[in-house]
């Protein structure tokens, strides 16, 4: 009997159209945050108390971002 083993990542495996929409949408808001972030802080001259909370939790939405991005492809990898 001849039998193939599938490969992991075919194009029509649902677990690579998963992958491609969790990665997409973590790269789009990552992109998000960190575009967001240098705007503020490059308009704001003075910013108040508040304004440094909305930018910190930028700073920390594109770092943890970027942190699921390269997770994301070592398990990809790793697979």
């Amino acid at each position: 009997m001849n039998h193939q083993s599938k490969k992991a990542g075919r194009v029509d495996d649902p677990a690579t159209g998963l992958f491609r929409l969790v990665f997409g949408v973590t790269v789009a808001l990552s992109t998000l945050c960190l575009l967001l972030n240098v705007v503020l802080a490059l308009a704001v001259s003075n910013p108040s108390a508040q304004q440094l909370d909305v930018l910190s939790t930028l700073s920390t939405g594109w770092k943890m971002g970027f942190g699921a991005i390269v997770g994301l492809l070592g398990g990809k990898a790793a697979a």
